[in-house]
């Protein structure tokens, strides 16, 4: 589970540093209330992405956790394609201030930062000898 917790807080880390600097881009166009729909944006793809983390990481083997990431593309993909068009829809002051230009890019910055995370925690169950070892039969 620590992977897991661990591959999370560094997901948040990505998106909060992509909202920053997604956020001061796109407040040059829009104004201040940019900065609030980046944030909005980076949280929707960070919860997705927990999602996806902990769907691969709670299986103990690593058959386990690379149906959990297969699964987890449902869910990432699903949960972001819902926002996505729900946002597009609404009328609202963060639409305007480009909210979802901003859903695709820390959509696609987030994208993979996760591929490279849940790789990482499927490589973990050989790390920590959670997959059944091989047995030479000569």
């Amino acid at each position: 589970m620590a992977p897991t917790l661990k591959s999370i807080a560094v997901l948040a880390a990505v998106l909060v540093a992509a909202a920053v600097i997604a956020g001061a881009v796109a407040a040059r166009k829009a104004g201040e209330p940019a900065y609030t729909a980046s944030f909005v944006a980076a949280g929707i793809v960070w919860v997705a992405g927990v999602v996806a983390l902990f769907l691969t990481g709670l299986p103990a083997t690593g058959p386990g956790r690379v149906n959990g990431a297969m699964l987890s593309l449902l869910f990432r993909t699903g949960i972001l394609l819902a926002a996505l068009l729900t946002l597009s829809r609404w009328d609202h002051p963060l639409v305007e201030a480009g909210l979802v230009g901003l859903f695709l890019v820390h959509y696609f910055i987030g994208l993979a930062a996760e591929t490279l995370l849940i790789v990482r925690l499927i490589r973990s169950t050989a790390d920590d000898g959670l997959t059944p070892a091989k047995s030479s039969t000569a």
